[in-house]
């Protein structure tokens, strides 16, 4: 994928009102980004996989789960949250997803050893 305005530094985000609320309004936000980069800095070879995922999720408007399984193939329901297989399988990453808000919330990034430990259900 080319870059895109949002990627560019705020100084050079040359947009207007309307472009603003169109992006805002119609793409989903992910809180908080930190925990993917965390994440990378820690597992480099799953970095490409988080960006990707990244960029795929902020640049849709998905508002349904269906929806979401149509681009996330592989993207899985346990209970609340939606769990997606990273980089050929590098990392699991865990969200609570809110459709009608538009938001993506990362609750856990893990290797497979951590995801299949389970700590993670018990937050």
């Amino acid at each position: 994928m080319g870059k895109c305005i949002w990627d560019a530094p705020p100084a050079e985000r040359i947009i207007d009102s309307d472009q603003y609320f169109l992006y805002n309004y119609f793409t989903m936000r992910i809180i908080t980004r930190k925990r993917l980069l965390e994440f990378a800095a820690k597992h480099p070879s799953a970095h490409s996989g988080l960006d990707h995922w990244y960029r795929v999720m902020k640049r849709n408007d998905f508002t349904t789960f269906a929806e979401l399984r149509q681009t996330f193939p592989h993207a899985d329901q346990v209970g609340k949250l939606t769990i997606f297989n990273i980089g050929g399988n590098k990392a699991r990453l865990i969200a609570a997803i809110h459709y009608n808000h538009r938001r993506v919330y990362i609750r856990h990034v893990l290797t497979h050893t951590e995801y299949d430990q389970g700590k993670w259900k018990e937050e």
